[in-house]
């Protein structure tokens, strides 16, 4: 008897990030990471200057994409602008 071997998941290596919001100033975003400190989520926040020059509120850094998709969602539902990138 044969075995017949099912094609794998693949899954794509790397690092899962999720931001929040996009500020013009150092101030506005760091508003921003006391409102979401405040909303009590679980999550640790920091601001980060990207390669333009706009600011951001990075909430997380994931190796396992289903963990960085839960953690968006959960954002997501309380109403903050968040989105995930891969690197």
């Amino acid at each position: 008897m044969q075995q017949v071997q099912q094609p794998q998941q693949t899954v794509r290596a790397g690092v899962y990030k999720i931001y929040i919001g996009s500020y013009s100033t150092l101030e506005q975003a760091r508003v921003a990471q006391s409102i979401i400190q405040d909303a009590n989520l679980g999550v640790t926040s920091f601001v980060k200057t990207l390669s333009n020059g706009i600011y951001t509120v990075q909430v997380g850094s994931y190796s396992d994409p289903m963990k960085a998709s839960a953690v968006l969602g959960d954002l997501r539902r309380n109403h903050f602008p968040a989105k995930m990138v891969q690197e």
